[in-house]
């Protein structure tokens, strides 16, 4: 069963419905006091798809997305290799490798890389983080 990242707290099987209003399956979820922590699990099981995140770190695996898919989507690489180019470049096995289970300096790694080899420097991307999400003062 995954825990909350920041209490350790271990997660309680929900539906997804809770969250989304919209049945897309389980997921463990941690109502903790950062956005609640929560991860989706394979379709029909509660295995989890990576690990528990929070508001931060979802709006940082959503950014990674963003500059990411479009190299195995839109230049007709597989996903696999992509994710196999990423975890070159990072140092990991390819089951360690997969923005999922990424923490958010991983994160920053994969959009920096993604938006290198897309050409971009500084790209704009379809999701922006709130100012102030993370920094504190």
């Amino acid at each position: 069963m995954p825990s909350c990242p920041l209490y350790g707290d271990e997660g309680r099987l929900i539906d997804s419905s809770d969250i989304y209003g919209k049945d897309f399956g389980m997921l463990h979820y941690c109502g903790c006091d950062l956005g609640g922590c929560y991860v989706c699990c394979r379709k029909g099981t509660s295995r989890p798809l990576g690990t528990m995140a929070c508001l931060d770190l979802r709006v940082w695996r959503k950014r990674d997305h963003g500059a990411f898919d479009p190299i195995w989507r839109c230049w007709k690489e597989s996903r696999s290799s992509a994710y196999r180019w990423i975890g070159e470049e990072m140092g990991l096995s390819s089951k360690d490798c997969h923005i999922a289970m990424f923490d958010q300096r991983q994160c920053r790694v994969v959009e920096e890389l993604s938006l290198k080899k897309r050409g971009k420097k500084n790209g704009k991307l379809s999701i922006r983080v709130p100012e102030g999400l993370f920094g504190r003062g």
